[in-house]
């Protein structure tokens, strides 16, 4: 039982709550009125409850106002609340449902391995809304609260989240892989291989969720099931310490590689910008006959230097091959020689030329696919990692990140709606499938 109580006597204002064995007060400003002084009272009553975790309270108050007030301030404000955590839900519910049909529904959503990781974000994000729906559903039958649904809803929660993360740093592996080693690549992630990886994530952070939840039974108020209120002290900065130390080496490797695979391909651009820009000097024999004034036929064998130059020193409309010829010619007559007849091979010079320019597009894919990497991950780790990182400042006891919790809390429920978003803007295969083109 919480006695408040709040006074004014001239200037003097002050307000005060008491228990059986414990009594706080404070003094308010001269200008302070008595209803502020009441409802601090009633404040001083919430504080201790929520410091020391009390399941059950009862607060004795002689101020109507202020009961009145509170009751229906709160009432509009959970109102709104749960309004826009209904339906923000709803829709992540919706879009990331329609997606994991689609990925078990058309192939050439399977084909490329970073599109179907990228995708598969798609499942932890539908059960998380699943999720947050549950509890808003609970909290209307009340009779569904129980510990084992609280336990449940948080090792979910814990699931989604870590598989989140962890599905972000193989994107970025697999896009280091793809830009730096065929071979390493082709071994892990192509054919059934990439299902295989995708499960094992899924496992791995599921066996150790289920593993973590378990270490610390629920001792507190599983009402709403919030984890502040679920655990005791100890058990919260238990289970709180065993989610972060996986969570944010997960982010920081998921950084550490995507700067690794930027690196990686801004290298081989420079490589094929390289190549294109620079002459190759080149020794070759060339057989050149010449018509003379007499009218005889001889035949001349000339070795020369040659240089072949990028494409914007040969003339319009000249391929490769006729490049060389092009340049012979005008050796002649810079030479004072008759037309020229030549005839050379110009296999390996192709060759070079074609796979110059499948170099060219394969670059161009890779930045593209990495681009979209980019963007799906920052929205990511907006999503979740200032949520992560407030609850690391509530465990080294810093008191102002427990209001920033709440607020940051809607980070999370904002990933299932905007990444589908994204993926119709960045990924040309999921427009195809949702326009139902092959």
């Amino acid at each position: 039982m919480f006695y408040t109580n709040g006074s004014k006597d001239g200037d003097n204002v002050a307000a005060a709550c008491c228990t059986s064995n414990h009594c706080s007060s404070i003094r308010l400003p001269d200008v302070a009125s008595i209803f502020s002084a009441e409802a601090c009272a009633i404040g001083l009553a919430l504080a201790h409850i929520e410091e020391h975790r009390i399941e059950k309270a009862i607060i004795c108050s002689d101020s109507l106002s202020n009961v009145t007030n509170t009751t229906s301030a709160t009432s509009r404000a959970v109102s709104v609340g749960t309004y826009i955590v209904v339906t923000l839900s709803a829709i992540g519910l919706i879009e990331n449902g329609v997606i994991v049909i689609l990925l078990f529904t058309r192939p050439l959503l399977r084909q490329r391995p970073h599109v179907i990781f990228t995708l598969s974000l798609s499942c932890s994000d539908f059960l998380s809304s699943f999720i947050v729906i549950l509890i808003i559903i609970a909290r209307f039958q009340m009779a569904i609260y129980s510990k084992g649904f609280c336990a449940f809803t948080y090792t979910a929660s814990v699931i989604c989240f870590g598989t989140s993360l962890l599905q972000a740093l193989i994107i970025s592996l697999e896009r280091v892989l793809a830009i730096s080693s065929s071979s390493t690549y082709i071994r892990i992630f192509q054919g059934y291989r990439k299902y295989i990886v995708l499960l094992t994530a899924w496992l791995v952070l599921s066996i150790y969720s289920i593993a973590l939840v378990m270490a610390f039974p629920i001792t507190g108020s599983h009402i709403g099931c919030v984890v502040t209120y679920m655990y005791n002290k100890v058990s919260y900065f238990g289970i709180s310490l065993g989610t972060q130390i996986i969570f944010i080496p997960l982010v920081f490797g998921t950084l550490v590689l995507y700067a690794i695979a930027v690196y990686r391909l801004n290298k081989r651009m420079k490589q094929v910008s390289f190549t294109n820009r620079v002459a190759v000097p080149r020794v070759e024999n060339r057989v050149r006959t010449i018509n003379d004034d007499d009218g005889t036929v001889s035949t001349v064998h000339a070795r020369f230097e040659k240089e072949e130059y990028s494409e914007s020193n040969v003339p319009d409309g000249n391929s490769l091959s006729v490049r060389r010829d092009y340049l012979t010619e005008q050796n002649a007559s810079t030479s004072g020689l008759p037309a020229t007849s030549t005839s050379t091979d110009m296999t390996t010079s192709t060759k070079e030329k074609k796979l110059l320019k499948k170099e060219t597009c394969n670059i161009r894919k890779l930045s593209g696919a990495l681009r979209t990497v980019a963007l799906v991950q920052l929205c990511l780790f907006v999503s979740f990692v200032p949520l992560s990182f407030a609850r690391v400042l509530i465990l080294i006891g810093v008191k102002e990140a427990q209001a920033a919790e709440g607020v940051i809390s809607i980070l999370p429920l904002l990933h299932p709606v905007i990444n589908p978003i994204l993926y119709v803007w960045l990924i040309k295969e999921f427009r195809m499938s949702l326009l139902c083109k092959k």
